[in-house]
């Protein structure tokens, strides 16, 4: 068995930044990552979707320029914006790469499991460190839907591998992942179906917020339909139906779950050291991110913060900072976070007008 100073498990946005940091200042630091460096972001989520969104915003707005006098025909290259969005997820985990490299972080490119009391096992290494910090992230919940296993269906997880575009797409789901791939889509000339189980998008923002972004939907002739869940899903012949509980029978090329996130914590066999969870399988945090067993930390949406990079990259400063001897409050968290949400809910009531964030650029 190896000794280290410190043990990362998952190189998500808030692992990469804190690993780095001890490994530069001159600790011995061991990440565990079991699948992509980078976590879901790099991956499969804000920079694959910002670079496609950037394609789709493009082709939206050449679109709607009709009304200011401008009239464009757009094609659409689905397969050249695909890998363009490949691309540059590939150039941001190679980074990620040349970051840990360089500061002298060791990565075990395997799935962790604890085997004892802050020790470590993957891949064929066993490490014991004093200080864990797990960053695990979430992975999609993937809903019982009669009919629906065996059957080619994509998640934010496979998404950015399509090579060709669906004529029709059907997304079961109103979260930040259904609408921003959804409306993307739908841009770039897919016809989308929205299937919402609540009255709304975005059931957890204000009812303003929903509002608005259903107007934009609709004006991308998106279809919308709330309140209603799946009753049963058929693949024959390429194409999807869904049969929904109203009835309603809708077909697709393309079937895209985002129905929410679970937490990456069932192989962490956290009880051996004595790391709780929750009835959701979630890590149990205090207000310093310390879970129940002495020495052993979780950060981002394994630990139940909100999912977002602006969360993840709060929670590496305020545990970096504790970590350091800093004393950080509860009050401190709750104003990074709602910094950080306010940033979010923003970005989308801008998607309308104006393009994506620079990484479309890139």
């Amino acid at each position: 068995m190896e000794t280290a100073d410190v043990i990362v498990i998952g190189s998500g946005q808030g692992g990469i930044p804190l690993a780095a940091d001890f490994a530069s200042s001159g600790r011995n630091v061991v990440l565990f990552e079991r699948d992509a460096l980078g976590g879901s972001c790099i991956n499969y989520g804000c920079t694959p979707s910002k670079a496609f969104l950037a394609s789709a915003h493009a082709a939206g707005r050449a679109r709607q320029a009709t009304k200011l006098g401008i009239h464009a025909q757009v094609e659409v290259d689905f397969s050249a914006v695909m890998e363009r969005v490949r691309s540059i997820r590939s150039q941001f985990n190679q980074g990620v790469k040349r970051r840990l490299d360089s500061a002298g972080v060791r990565v075990v490119c395997a799935e962790a499991a604890f085997t004892g009391e802050r020790t470590v096992s993957g891949g064929g290494v066993t490490v014991q460190a004093p200080l864990i910090v797990i960053n695990t992230g979430t992975s999609s919940t993937i809903p019982d839907f009669s009919g629906l296993a065996g059957t080619p269906y994509l998640t934010n997880r496979n998404f950015f591998d399509l090579q060709q575009i669906p004529p029709r797409l059907l997304v079961v789901g109103g979260g930040y992942i259904a609408l921003e791939l959804g409306q993307g889509m739908a841009r770039l000339g897919s016809q989308t179906e929205l299937i919402v189980r609540g009255e709304r998008l975005l059931a957890q923002e204000e009812s303003d917020v929903s509002a608005v972004l259903a107007d934009a939907f609709e004006q991308d002739g998106i279809g919308l339909h709330f309140n209603v869940t799946v009753q049963q899903v058929a693949y024959t012949n390429r194409v999807f139906t869904l049969t929904l509980n109203n009835g309603e029978v809708l077909d697709g090329e393309a079937l895209l779950i985002a129905t929410g996130r679970k937490p990456n914590t069932q192989a962490l066999n956290s009880a051996v050291t004595g790391v709780e969870l929750d009835a959701q399988g979630f890590i149990k945090i205090d207000e310093q991110f310390q879970t129940t067993c002495a020495g052993i930390y979780a950060i981002g949406d394994a630990a139940k913060q909100p999912a977002f990079t602006h969360v993840s990259w709060e929670d590496y400063r305020r545990l970096k900072a504790i970590l350091c001897g800093e004393h950080r409050t509860r009050n401190d968290r709750v104003l990074g976070y709602a910094a950080a949400l306010s940033m979010r809910t923003n970005e989308l009531l801008r998607q309308r007008l104006k393009p994506a964030p620079n990484i479309g650029y890139q």
